[in-house]
């Protein structure tokens, strides 16, 4: 359940960046990496505890 939920977040964070500019971003898409980096955190706690099939 949590694992779907970090794919969720970061679907929702590269579509909002693909289709729809954060209208207050700067150059440097500060406020796009700042979503990212906080959706990214939870996904490397997440995923190393996904069990794996053999």
């Amino acid at each position: 359940m949590a694992a779907a939920a970090a794919v969720a977040a970061g679907l929702v964070v590269t579509v909002t960046y693909d289709f729809f500019p954060i209208p207050y971003d700067d150059a440097q898409r500060t406020a796009f990496y700042t979503l990212a980096l906080a959706t990214w955190g939870p996904d490397v706690r997440v995923f190393p505890r996904v069990p794996r099939s053999p």
